[in-house]
């Protein structure tokens, strides 16, 4: 999903932008990644601060096998797993980073439950980067022309209410 804001962040501190994996090849297999959420943690309560942690990046021909999906799907995921530690319920949709290089390398779909022997399945983002492309460019070129149609409609509506005034 991608969230159109009605105004432009303001980058500081607490805001900052990332940059998205364009490396539709890589193999991200024994990289160490990170995810944040608001899941439920350990104890299966919502936390009151975001949480993080770390995992390797497990083989997709594993992760497919173990999520019981098709072979064709492989290309597009990104599967984390190390015993003691996983995403929860809550935490889909959120970020994955590898290696520290400061890009947005997934984003978690799921998994078959907390702190599972099943690695969590993360969308890779490289593999739909043409899809986020089109979909915010087509956005980007409707929006110009729906404020060019109401910057028309709201200066035609000017002209007829000076109109009025100069009659009357």
């Amino acid at each position: 999903m991608l969230l159109q804001l009605q105004k432009p962040l303001k980058f500081g501190s607490t805001i900052s932008k990332i940059d998205l994996d364009t490396d539709i090849g890589k193999n991200y297999t024994g990289d160490l990644c990170t995810i944040t959420g608001w899941g439920r943690n350990g104890e299966g309560n919502s936390p009151d601060r975001l949480q993080i942690v770390s995992m390797p990046a497990v083989n997709n021909e594993y992760c497919g096998t173990a999520n019981f999906f098709d072979e064709t799907y492989w290309n597009n995921i990104l599967c984390l797993q190390e015993i003691g530690k996983d995403s929860c319920t809550g935490d889909s949709g959120g970020p994955v980073i590898c290696n520290n290089d400061k890009k947005l390398a997934g984003t978690l779909s799921f998994g078959l439950g907390c702190n599972q022997t099943t690695p969590s399945v993360h969308t890779r983002i490289s593999r739909y980067l043409d899809w986020i492309k089109d979909t915010v460019n087509t956005k980007n070129k409707k929006n110009k022309k729906d404020k060019k149609t109401k910057k028309n409609t709201k200066a035609k509506g000017k002209k007829s209410n000076s109109n009025k005034k100069n009659k009357n």
